[in-house]
């Protein structure tokens, strides 16, 4: 593992987030932002800004363990939820950054964006 690699901790963490920003949608026959090929597409963004997601998924598990004594994958729900409100709260910047890292690699996808009536790019 070079030390642009996501750890598999991390790896979950962005997964269960990127879900959380973008669930998959029934209604509209939407994949989330947690699908095998859009995560993928994630994980690679990530790795490319690895010190950066690196920290801001640091910061997300701190408020976890400080606030719930656990991993932020090991969190219900509705912990999740108001972790994640604290994270956005506190940590604006990397909130940021996942979400942004998140909603472009969503919308790269041709699935979303054939559903959207738009061209793939």
């Amino acid at each position: 593992m070079s030390d642009r690699d996501i750890t598999d901790a991390e790896c979950q963490s962005l997964k269960i987030l990127a879900n959380m920003i973008i669930p998959a949608s029934d209604e509209f026959g939407l994949p989330g932002a947690d699908d095998g090929a859009i995560f993928a597409d994630i994980l690679a963004t990530a790795g490319a800004r690895h010190e950066q997601v690196s920290a801001a998924l640091s910061a997300l598990e701190g408020l976890a363990m400080e606030n719930h004594g656990n991993d932020f994958a090991a969190l219900a729900p509705a912990q999740r939820d108001g972790l994640v409100e604290a994270f956005r709260r506190l940590h604006p910047v990397a909130a940021d950054l996942l979400a942004t890292i998140t909603v472009q690699c969503y919308y790269r996808d041709e699935r979303v964006m054939r559903a959207l009536d738009m061209e793939a790019r």
